[in-house]
């Protein structure tokens, strides 16, 4: 909890990355999220290749309202390399917010194969899916994930309106059970 001394015995020592690092920590806990996105962008690189510096960035402008500046800024850190649950499903409200669910779909389309049981990550891309009007490929996302959860209440009204669009659209006759 004390990154601002951190960040000074981390410049000493010619660590001016960590410093900045550790300093937009210190800023972005004290509230400046303005100056602390300035110290992240800078700690993070052109490419952001030091991502917990671009995940804090990507904070900062999201707590700000930018979201399509922050996700931006999360996928362009994610990369190929796969990253914790977490920074997948920010990114993803924060482009679901934006209504660009075929950006969520490309992304977390490989992270659900990885990481089949994440169901937060089932979740945004069944949402997705459906705000895109893919209803088939959000019905066996939509059961897998309503098989762990079935109260849910969103994904269950969202199972029963993909379902809904897949039989209209495919014209099968549906009993009167089904």
């Amino acid at each position: 909890g004390r990154y601002g001394p951190a960040a000074l015995d981390a410049l000493a020592n010619g660590d001016q990355p960590a410093a900045q690092f550790l300093r937009g920590l210190d800023l972005f806990l004290k509230g400046q999220t303005e100056q602390a996105a300035i110290q992240f962008q800078a700690s993070a690189g052109p490419r952001r290749e030091y991502f917990p510096a671009a995940f804090y960035l990507g904070a900062c402008l999201a707590s700000t309202g930018r979201d399509r500046d922050a996700a931006g800024v999360w996928q362009l850190a994610m990369g190929k390399e796969p990253r914790p649950s977490f920074a997948y499903t920010m990114f993803a409200d924060a482009r679901l917010r934006e209504g660009q669910a075929g950006s969520v779909i490309d992304v977390l389309r490989p992270v659900l194969e990885r990481t089949p049981e994440d169901l937060e990550i089932a979740k945004r891309l069944a949402l997705a899916y459906v705000m895109s009007g893919k209803y088939a490929e959000a019905v066996p996302v939509l059961e897998t994930y309503l098989a762990k959860s079935p109260a849910d209440a969103d994904m269950l009204f969202s199972s029963i309106m993909a379902q809904y669009e897949v039989t209209t659209r495919t014209r099968v006759s549906l009993s009167d059970a089904e």
